[in-house]
This record gives C-alpha cells, structure tokens and sequence, in this order.
C-alpha cells in the first residue's frame, strides 16, 4: 500500500485537484484507491457533491457532515480505527467538514497523538491511499503528513516553490512517526505554455528534476475543472477524452513510475 499526502504550504497550487485528478485516475487503471480529507475546509469532499442535499434531507443529515464519518476519532484515539469509507464513483472516501478543525486544539496537547493518524491509515488495505491537506502549517497538517510514506508537492506559482525549506522542516518532524519519509514527485500544476513566468517555474523544477521525479506539466484547465466540480465529478470521469484527463493520467503515469511500479492496463 502506497500511502502518500498531496501537500505544498502555500494556498492555490491544486493539491485537491492533484488528489482527486490522479486518484481517479489511478482508479481507472484497476488499482485500489482511498482519498483522505484532511482539511477542514472540506474542498476535496465539496468537490465530488458531498455536502450537498436532494432538497428535502437536511445538510446535516448528510453522511459528509457527520463528525463521526471523519478521521477526527482516529486521530484523537491510536485505539480507534478509521470509520466506514463513503464510496464515490468507486473510489473510497473519508470526508471532511468544518467540525474537524476541532482536532488541532486536541492534537497540540499531545506530541505523539500525530502519529495516531497513521496508526489508522497502516490498518487500511489499499493500493493507494492520497490524503488531501491544508496549505496551513497546523498540528493537523503534521498529522496529515506523519500518516504517509511519500509527498507529493503541486506547484503552480513561484511561491509554491519558496516554501519548500518550511515543507522539509514538517517532513522532518513527521519522520519521527514515518521514518524514509520522502517527496516523491513534483507536479507543475495550472500551467499557461506562453507565460515566461510560468516558463521560469517550470526551468526550476527541471533543476530539481536531477534530485527528484517531476510529472508531466497540467495546463491552466480552469474551465473544465470547474464544470466537473459543478457536476460533482473527477475530470478524468466528466471528460474522459479532454486534454485535462489525459494531463493528469500522465501525471499518475509518472507517479508509478517514480514508485518503480509496472503500468497496469487500463480499464475498457
């Protein structure tokens, strides 16, 4: 099982869409997927419809709503497992809501209570499992990232890239619960092909190309992202056949090849 936080301290650089995007389309090649909502902000579940009623069932009744339906009991307990997944598409998911910002208060009383997180995850039988972040440098986060064994890191603007000195700090920290923690793969995210600035990020990251795995580039596909999150659905599922789907089945190409995994065939 290949556990693995999509993370980058800086807000705008896509890592939802990273999670969602290549998650989905990791499904699609007949792996075993798991996503894990790790912010409260709840963007990845809002993404894929989650906290939103038929009209008639009230948004707290929703199972996404639901404290219990989260990590937040896993991470306050390393006794306690992790709660039935929501399935989506065929990909499972543990949600996230605004109630989970709760666990930070409870995480900082306890420095080892970040590595319960990981407890639960390590019970879990999946190919992969991705574990979407907030851009804050909170207790949460470390816990987030304390529960994998390698980093994925999307970059979409220069600030992206002048964090990395405080992402290595956290990794650090969290090897003390994930020991060979590692970045394993770069992804230049939202990308304009003419925009010298745009060129600049990416010569920075072929630089970093000698030392680690940098994916293929993802456009700036601002449109059809945002008619997928309307439909409640992965690009990779509303358009299957749109440049954007087949970006990120490259980017999740490179991912298996960082890993030194064999391609699959995908599905018909």
């Amino acid at each position: 099982m290949h556990v693995l936080v999509v993370t980058n301290l800086s807000g705008g650089e896509g890592k939802t869409t990273v999670v969602r995007e290549v998650g989905f389309a990791l499904s699609q090649m007949g792996f075993r997927v798991a996503l894990i909502d790790a912010d409260p902000q709840a963007t990845l579940t809002k993404s894929l419809g989650l906290h939103l009623g038929d009209g008639q069932t009230s948004e707290d009744d929703l199972p996404a709503m639901q404290l219990s339906r989260t990590i937040f009991f896993s991470l306050a307990d390393n006794r306690t497992p992790l709660p039935p997944p929501l399935n989506v598409h065929g990909v499972d998911l543990w949600p996230a809501n605004k109630s989970l910002a709760r666990a930070d208060g409870m995480l900082y009383t306890s420095e080892d209570a970040l590595g319960n997180l990981r407890v639960a995850v390590q019970q879990l039988d999946y190919d992969f499992v991705l574990i979407d972040t907030t851009p804050v440098r909170t207790a949460l986060l470390h816990a987030a990232v304390a529960a994998a064994d390698g980093v994925i890191v999307p970059v979409s603007d220069a600030k992206g890239l002048e964090n990395l000195g405080e992402l290595v700090e956290v990794l650090q920290a969290a090897r003390k619960f994930s020991f060979g923690l590692e970045i394993r793969l770069f992804v230049p995210n939202r990308q304009k092909a003419n925009l010298n600035y745009h060129k600049k990020i990416q010569a920075s990251l072929k630089e970093l190309s000698e030392v680690y795995p940098v994916s293929p580039v993802v456009g700036d596909r601002s449109a059809p992202l945002g008619l997928a999150r309307e439909a409640g659905l992965p690009a990779v599922l509303h358009r299957p056949n749109s440049e954007v789907a087949s970006e990120f089945r490259a980017v999740a190409t490179a991912l298996l090849t960082a890993l030194n995994l064999p391609m699959p065939e995908v599905r018909s």
